[in-house]
């Protein structure tokens, strides 16, 4: 799937591609920036290591997401020059936990676990109480709001911030909700929202299911009705 557009001086053509282990160390650094205030928060000041120390840590326990069978993880690439940017060059992501995975974040240690790595390095400046805490809050949400309902969990969706704007992120939500939409009824799909990105997938026909802080949603038709 491309976007294009005539005017290439604000708007880059882009193109969905599998994010493969020679992205892992851009997607830990856009998870990071993009995300910087949730994940100082779970990786103390006084723990964390040099920064792409901490890069490649996040890249290791992201590995084992990617390899899931139960995810699918896509990148949005320029697909052709824009600006300085070269052809190719990964502008954003999203990654989807498949309809029948358990209401259990591919994220958290216990999927992960150490023996992936043979060893607990990855997760060694982690604040582990803090980071299992708001998973667990989190997947006991998702269970309670979609208990028994097959659905898509979008975790996480980000658009590097220079390229916010151009119809990235809607691209990269549009793959999974045609999918979506070819099914009678049209599958489910939660996310969890900041305030401020509500509005944004409320036009994609998400509604409110729950007022945490960050914002529950659920899209159960392409016109935003509530659940059947």
């Amino acid at each position: 799937m491309t976007l294009t557009n005539g005017h290439k001086a604000t708007k880059p053509a882009i193109r969905l591609e599998p994010i493969t282990k020679d992205d892992l160390v851009t997607v830990a650094e856009g998870n990071i920036a993009m995300f910087e205030s949730f994940y100082e928060k779970l990786e103390p000041a006084d723990r964390r290591p040099p920064h792409p120390v901490r890069v490649q840590r996040h890249a290791r326990r992201f590995e084992r997401v990617l390899e899931s069978d139960m995810t699918v993880c896509t990148k949005a690439v320029l697909a052709e020059p824009h600006g300085e940017a070269p052809a190719g060059e990964l502008v954003g992501i999203a990654v989807w936990h498949r309809p029948g995975a358990p209401c259990v974040n591919p994220k958290r240690r216990s999927v992960l676990g150490d023996e992936y790595h043979g060893d607990a390095h990855a997760w060694q400046h982690v604040d582990m109480d803090k980071y299992e805490q708001i998973w667990t809050e989190w997947d006991d949400m998702r269970q309670s709001l979609m208990a028994g309902k097959d659905h898509w969990y979008l975790c996480p969706i980000w658009v590097k911030n220079e390229y916010q704007g151009c119809g990235i992120g809607k691209l990269l939500m549009q793959e999974i909700l045609d999918k979506c939409d070819k099914h009678s009824p049209p599958t489910a799909v939660y996310l969890e929202a900041t305030p401020e990105g509500a509005p944004l997938y409320k036009k994609l026909g998400f509604v409110e299911v729950g007022k945490s802080e960050y914002v529950e949603m659920a899209r159960w038709n392409k016109d935003g009705r509530v659940a059947p």
